[in-house]
């Protein structure tokens, strides 16, 4: 069985004033986690201006298997998540989950230099 733990941590993408304006409107968001794990396929759970996504391809090819994602912690741009995935038998079975940015950056992809990342992984394997 493999597990494996990812750790995103997002520091600010932007400074506060974008090189075309001086001045911003940001939302407020509501930061109540839902620590509920996701587990079927394009499953999701929204925290403040992120979703998290369980992504499945080809689960139907493995003779048994799951993936399940949960949020860990949210704090400022800082956001965290674990996810769990043992497939067993079939072929081409690709699942992950991810982070996705709903609102509020209010800047164009070409004014984005860096994202700065941490990643954590750990894996362990039994049988």
């Amino acid at each position: 069985m493999f597990f494996l733990s990812f750790l995103l941590l997002l520091v600010p993408l932007l400074s506060s004033a974008s090189r075309h304006s001086t001045s911003r409107m940001h939302k407020v968001y509501a930061r109540s986690l839902d620590t509920s794990t996701i587990t079927g396929k394009w499953e999701s759970v929204e925290v403040g201006q992120y979703s998290l996504l369980n992504n499945l391809w080809n689960e139907q090819n493995a003779a048994w298997g799951y993936q399940g994602s949960q949020l860990t912690s949210l704090s400022g741009s800082t956001i965290a998540w674990t996810t769990t995935y043992t497939w067993t038998g079939g072929s081409q079975v690709k699942s992950f989950a991810n982070i996705q940015l709903n609102t509020g950056i209010n800047q164009q992809l070409s004014e984005i230099y860096s994202i700065p990342v941490s990643l954590s992984k750990l894996q362990t394997a039994q049988g």
